[in-house]
This record gives C-alpha cells, structure tokens and sequence, in this order.
C-alpha cells in the first residue's frame, strides 16, 4: 500500500499589536515547552473511532502557532469538522475558534483560533482529534505525530519566531482485525433441475465469504434422479470466521447426508443425496499421500469417486496403515471398484452391485475384499514392481538420503518415514510386491 501522510495545518492567530507578551517562557520545574501526542492505549479495530488529544506543557503563553498533525490517511480519517474539538490551553474566552477539513488551498485540513485578548495561558489540553480506522487499513503500528511549522511571539513590537524551542512527542496505535463472526444455515443444496446452480448465487448477501470451489459427483451426466454428491469449499475472508454448523437442504427435501469440516477460516460442506453408501477398507504404505477409490459403471462407465486425505504427517510410519473410506449417494448397478495411490499398484474389485441397501465390503466373506492390501513399490509408476524401481532406491543420489536432501527423489521414501534406505529396499523386494503387477478380484 502506498504511504500517503496527510497533514493538518493549525494556526493561531494572536492580536500581537497591543503589548509584549511572553512566549514559550518555561515554568521553574519544566524543561522547556512540549507538545505531547496521547493515543489510546488499546488497540483500535478496523472501523472504529478513536480520539487523539494534544498536551501542551512547559510555556506560559502563547501569540501565535502552527502546528501539522501527520497520520497515515490511509489507515486514518477524519470524518467532520466537528470530530476536530479545542481544548483548554486555547479556550473559547481568548479565542473564536474554526475548522475547515477543505480549504481552496492545498488538501489539508486547517484549524485557525483568533485572539480575543491580548494575554492568555496557554498550558493543558491543547486539542482533541477524533480519528476513524479506515476498513482497507493495514494491520500494525500507525504513528501520529506533530510539527511545528511556526512558533511566534512579541518582542518588542516585533513578531519573533521560536520553532525550534519546543519539543513534541509522537504517539502510535496499534490497528487490529475485529474478527467478525459468519453464519451458513439453510444453505440450498446446489442443483436446479437437471443442471447445477451457478456458485454466486448459494451465498447470496453473506458477507466475508468467498466459494473457492463447487465440485460435482453426479450419479450420471444430467442429474436426472437426483442422486449426487456435491462439496462446497468456502473460506472466511480475512477479518472474518465461521462459527456456526450448516443446515444444508435439496429443494424442499432434506439430504441422505451433511459432512462439514470447519477450523474457522475453511468450511467444507459435503452433500450427498440419494442412493446408498459404499464403504470399505484400504491398507497401504505412507499415509501422507491421498488415496483414491473409484466406482466406474460396468453399463454406462459413469465414475464416482472418494478419497482417503493425506495425514499431515507421516515420519516414523513403517508399516502398513488400515484406513476407511466410505463413497455415497451411489445410484443402483454394477461396477468396477479401483483403488489407487502413488507408488503402489492398483487395486480392482469387479462387478460390486449395488441395489437399495448400503454396501459394507468390510463385511465380505472373501478376505482379500474385506481389507485391500496395496503392492507397494512402484516407484516409476508403470504398473510394474520391478528392477526399474529397485535401481531408483539405491541410487547413490537416494540411498541413505533424508528427503530433504537436494537432488533426491522422493517417491523412493515408500514408507514415509523421511529417509530413504533399507527399510524402502526391503518393501520392493519382498516377495509379496516384488515382479508383481495390478491385482483383479471379483466381487463376493
């Protein structure tokens, strides 16, 4: 953002013609004559009003001044003359007083006092300043400050000039996001007919929220049935948070199922409706890669897919790990179930039917159903557990490497324990993975 300073020129205009009148003459126990920034001690939010005073200490009296208050304007405004308020050091009884946020000249705002009389005090509250927080503001640290552009008194009939004589002391706030709380309830599930309602119009009016992504599991191409799985990626945008659960329906219909995730910031809302579940078990090396199931009509070769998401962390892990997946709204027929996931073969069940009741292969009778064991190994990706994928482990360049190491390649760390070594070697070459290729079993 550019730095943009904006300046408020004061003026006080003194009748100087009558006598001699003392100027910035510091009192016995001060050092000398300041003008004091006060800001709030609190940190102001994004929006908010705040009021900034002037102290001025350490003279007897002024004739004339002008001052400049420098801020950020655009982190800061001032809205009115009326947020621009005087003070006691340059009351209403020595002085008529005016505000002018706009003069023909120049584009900062003036504020002018005019003597009433010829001696006065001019020790206290010098000016109170309320300030907006601008909403586009950057968040941190904001300096107000003052210059002193001229300091005058009489000396001997004579307008003499004291800039330099006193001293002034800045001030600083500290801007932060007020955090503002978004709620998604009664969300319309996003189909319209046959076709998908287009994005922008789920949330309409909700502010502080963006759609990032509106992805489509439909049971066939045009929707028909109603059978499909639709996932809502939204995320706060930066001053704000999701707080609250979704109510998510399908017209006047409630859904089969609503899975939300929600850390505050990301809210992921998942919709399935129609059809029936299918859920199962995989088995495989390395839980910091996704895995993907995929169920492909054997009739229409319509796809449905799940995934089982990557674990954040994964080092340590060299054995095998049993994970779930479940893939819904799936409409009645037969297909081909197909696992897969980097660096191990695929794994495919053939012919699983599906009717009108839930799917369980967890409850399979055959074993090689009830848990899909993955071939771990396959490091070049060809289909093969072979000599090609052995040779990538023992690469000087990978062998007794951390993955982290520059050069190396990754996909040779089977396990995802974060070094590369035996424990790799011993995955291809065991009987079980090595020379092997895709696995095919029917349905039971």
């Amino acid at each position: 953002m550019r730095l943009k300073k904006r300046a408020i020129p004061i003026i006080l205009a003194a009748a100087l013609a009558f006598s001699l009148i003392p100027l910035l003459t510091a009192s016995a126990d001060d050092d000398g004559p300041k003008i004091t920034v006060q800001t709030p001690g609190e940190p102001v939010k994004l929006g908010e009003q705040f009021d900034v005073t002037l102290e001025l200490s350490g003279t007897d009296g002024l004739a004339g001044l002008t001052i400049e208050i420098v801020y950020d304007a655009d982190a800061l405004s001032i809205e009115d003359e009326s947020d621009v308020i005087n003070g006691s050091a340059l009351n209403a009884t020595d002085f008529g007083y005016e505000v002018n946020l706009h003069p023909e000249v120049g584009d900062h705002p003036i504020v002018v006092w005019y003597a009433t009389q010829n001696h006065y005090d001019g020790i206290g509250l010098l000016l109170t300043i309320t300030f907006k927080v601008n909403e586009d503001a950057n968040l941190g640290n904001s300096d107000i400050s003052v210059n002193v552009m001229t300091a005058g008194r009489l000396d001997d009939g004579e307008t003499a000039y004291f800039t330099d004589e006193i001293e002034t002391e800045h001030g600083s706030i500290t801007i932060e996001a007020d955090i503002r709380e978004v709620e998604i309830t009664g969300l319309v599930a996003p189909v319209n007919g046959g076709t998908p309602t287009n994005a922008a119009s789920l949330l309409t009016d909700t502010p502080g929220v963006t759609i990032v992504s509106l992805a489509w599991n439909p049971s066939d191409a045009t929707f028909s049935g109603d059978k499909y799985t639709a996932t809502i990626v939204l995320t706060a945008n930066e001053y704000y948070k999701f707080t609250s659960a979704v109510a998510a329906t399908v017209g006047e219909k409630s859904p089969s199922s609503v899975v939300t995730s929600n850390d505050g910031k990301i809210l992921t809302i998942t919709i399935h409706y129609g059809g029936v579940t299918v859920t199962g078990q995989v088995r495989s090396y390395n839980p910091k890669n996704e895995t993907t199931i995929m169920l492909r009509n054997t009739e229409t070769q319509n796809v449905i897919t799940a995934t089982i998401p990557a674990l954040a962390s994964g080092f340590g892990q060299v054995t095998q790990v049993t994970q779930d997946f479940t893939i819904y709204a799936v409409p009645e027929g037969t297909y081909d179930l197909i696992v897969s996931k980097e660096c191990h073969l695929n794994y495919i069940i053939t012919g699983v039917i599906v009717e009108t009741s839930d799917v369980d292969l967890k409850a399979s009778t055959a074993a090689n159903i009830r848990t899909m064991t993955l071939l771990c190994g396959d490091i070049t990706g060809d289909g093969f557990i072979n000599s090609s994928d052995l040779s990538i482990v023992i690469q000087p360049d990978n062998y007794d490497k951390l993955i982290t190491a520059g050069g190396v390649n990754l996909k040779a760390d089977l396990n995802g324990d974060g070094y590369i070594n035996s424990s790799d070697l011993s995955i291809i070459i065991q009987p079980d993975n090595y020379d092997k290729t895709h696995v095919s079993y029917p349905y039971k």
